[in-house]
């Protein structure tokens, strides 16, 4: 289990036209010896029977926002 995990929003998006369940969360990353590293991830979850295609991003909380834009373009460049 990880540390802090807590689900900051959910919701849903739309990837290739298809709707995806939209997820933010955080938690803090524990590496003995380190200070403890706050984190913050994004899923984009595409349902399709019998599989599902999952979209992440994880970033140190500090750079996550800088990191949505390539994100997002990514998510919006996968064909389901």
């Amino acid at each position: 289990m990880l540390p802090a995990f807590s689900v900051l929003e959910r919701g849903e998006s739309t990837v290739s036209g298809q709707t995806a369940q939209d997820v933010t969360f955080t938690w803090a990353g524990e590496q003995p010896g380190r200070p403890v590293l706050s984190m913050e991830g994004r899923d984009l979850v595409v349902a399709s029977t019998p599989q599902a295609l999952v979209i992440t991003l994880e970033s140190p909380s500090d750079t996550f926002d800088a990191a949505l834009p390539e994100f997002e373009r990514f998510a919006a460049s996968v064909k389901g």
